[in-house]
């Protein structure tokens, strides 16, 4: 039995075990800090990984909660001058369909700061745009073009930087004609 054991101790001794035991304590500390380390480094990473996407998920909700508000204060309005009866039904279907083709038409380019519609005396739509010229250029020729009812009233155009490219904000009033 005793041979046997200094058999096993013998082999143990040759093999990867004893060229283990053989390392120095700096080797062996080294080892044991790195495997700790990228044990720990696990759940860190992941954590990281969950936090950014968490604020992304934040950002993305907060815009389409800002766009749902838009959306709600058009609603709201339309409602007020329906119940004041300011605003007739026939009126009412004209309008959303032109929120609808002016939100497509933005398509990313242009940023609407505020889109709303004034019906006292004239039925008018107030747009805040951020862009580019070339962008807006772009969107009221289509618009004007797509809608011959929308005739543009007043419009407002400021640089924001010096640059030769430079983004603009710009405050447009379209008139709704009844009539066309």
């Amino acid at each position: 039995m005793k041979n046997l054991i200094d058999e096993i101790v013998q082999k143990t001794a040759q093999g990867w075990l004893g060229k283990w035991l053989r390392l120095s304590q700096m080797v062996h500390a080294i080892f044991w800090l790195s495997a700790l380390s990228a044990v720990i480094f696990l759940p860190v990473f992941r954590y990281v990984e969950n936090s950014n996407e968490r604020h992304r998920l934040d950002a993305e909700l907060s815009l389409q909660q800002q766009e749902w508000e838009k959306q709600e204060k058009i609603l709201q309005t339309l409602r007020q001058k329906s119940d004041s009866r300011q605003l007739s039904p026939e009126l009412a279907n004209s309008v959303l369909p032109i929120n609808q083709h002016v939100q497509a038409l933005l398509n990313g380019r242009l940023q609407a700061l505020d889109l709303r519609w004034d019906f006292s005396q004239h039925t008018l739509l107030h747009l805040s745009l951020q862009g580019y010229f070339a962008d807006l250029q772009q969107f009221l020729t289509a618009l004007l073009r797509d809608i011959p009812k929308l005739s543009l009233t007043q419009l407002n155009i400021e640089k924001l930087d010096e640059e030769e490219n430079a983004s603009i904000t710009c405050e447009l009033i379209f008139q709704l004609n009844k009539d066309k």
